[in-house]
């Protein structure tokens, strides 16, 4: 999880992941409402072991991957989750053997799938400035659907869960209103960059 300023939201996004992690790690990339002391202080509270680092604020695609690179070695797999997600439901992680699995997200009707569990080990780097996407190699990695179903509230938009043949699992996020002309800016400027192996 990346976090800047999330003290509003931080606690129920991590409340409703609670139950299903085993540790955490955090990269907060320059808060100064005091969500690093809420989520430290929360997470001892909740028993449960986890690092929170704090790094200068890059992109959304670099500070994912580099929050990612740090989770490595904490557990079987990573989830990605974002301080702004909210999981609704009961997710059955039993049995996992997949290298990247893919949750459905709804959004204001329109689904899609987000990958947000990998493989510990599993090498991903985040490509994009403002919407970011996960990239790992595809041709050896084994990936699967996780079976849960996600929905989004945007601005307070309706609450819809659809759902999927083997669980029912609902993340709710908010995507809060920022301006991303500069995120834009920055992706134009660097946007061979992406095209490079890495």
């Amino acid at each position: 999880m990346i976090v800047r300023n999330e003290a509003h939201i931080v606690v129920e996004a991590l409340d409703s992941v609670a139950p299903y992690i085993s540790s955490w790690v955090i990269v907060d990339t320059g808060s100064d409402d005091g969500t690093q002391d809420l989520i430290r202080d929360h997470m001892a509270r909740l028993g449960i072991p986890g690092e929170l680092h704090e790094r200068p604020w890059r992109n959304f695609g670099d500070n994912r991957t580099e929050a990612l690179t740090l989770a490595q070695g904490h557990g079987d797999y990573v989830w990605v989750v974002d301080a702004d997600d909210l999981l609704v439901g009961t997710p059955d992680f039993a049995g996992l053997d997949a290298d990247v699995y893919w949750v459905r997200y709804v959004c204001n009707s329109h689904g899609y799938y987000r990958s947000q569990l990998f493989r510990d080990g599993v090498r991903v780097r985040w490509v994009g400035v403002t919407h970011e996407a996960p990239m790992w190699d595809f041709n050896s990695c084994v990936e699967a659907r996780l079976g849960a179903t996600t929905t989004s509230r945007i601005v307070n938009a309706v609450r819809a869960t659809c759902r999927d043949r083997s669980m029912s699992v609902t993340v709710i996020y908010c995507w809060p209103r920022w301006n991303a002309i500069p995120g834009c800016a920055v992706g134009l400027l660097s946007g061979p960059e992406l095209l490079r192996p890495w």
